[in-house]
């Protein structure tokens, strides 16, 4: 869904991609930035929460200006790819992990992670049969990742019920990503049956 805004979200993306461009940073390594800084997030919902949403939402952003630093730059490749993608899984594991350090039951946490990964796992299924898969469902990556960072927001300042929030928006949540697996498994299905 955020792919049909990605126009709108450049603007906060590619000026700062284009310096990093020019500073000759490799995108490689903004990724690995990125990727480390997920692994503060369990971390920090365990001891000093209030820094969480902070966390999330800077290793989210080194992620979508990593891909921007490659195109401008020139370096896009097909290992630079595989790396994103490998640490998008894990960044996402540390955010929802971090759900549940800060009282959103396990269980959800747990669902929401396999089903978030069977979304991924499509993708990369669909893509792998020659399928386009860019903004295929309702819930890819960008919007599950806005969620996990307005739950952190709710959670770290204590509004008033605010676990009962969390646990309600974690019900969307996985019944989002759900519709997605469906709408992701009809595409690739029809477009097999197609050849």
């Amino acid at each position: 869904m955020l792919t049909r805004f990605r126009k709108s979200l450049s603007l906060f993306v590619i000026p700062v991609a284009r310096a990093i461009a020019k500073s000759g940073i490799h995108p490689n390594a903004v990724t690995a930035i990125g990727l480390a800084i997920s692994f503060l997030a369990p971390i920090t919902a365990t001891f000093f929460p209030p820094l969480l949403p902070l966390i999330v939402a800077t290793s989210a952003y080194m992620d979508a200006v990593d891909g921007a630093i490659a195109r401008i730059s020139g370096r896009v490749s097909k290992r630079g790819a595989f790396l994103d993608s490998f640490s998008d899984r894990i960044e996402e594991l540390m955010y929802l992990i971090s759900l549940g350090l800060l009282g959103v039951p396990m269980i959800l946490v747990a669902v929401g992670i396999a089903t978030s990964y069977l979304i991924s796992y499509l993708r990369a299924l669909g893509e792998l049969r020659g399928v386009r898969m860019e903004g295929v469902g309702l819930f890819e990556r960008g919007e599950r990742v806005l969620v996990v960072l307005a739950l952190s927001i709710i959670l770290v300042l204590g509004a008033p019920y605010a676990r009962q929030i969390c646990v309600a928006v974690m019900m969307i949540f996985v019944a989002l990503n759900i519709v997605t697996i469906a709408q992701r498994f009809v595409h690739i299905w029809r477009r097999l049956g197609a050849e």
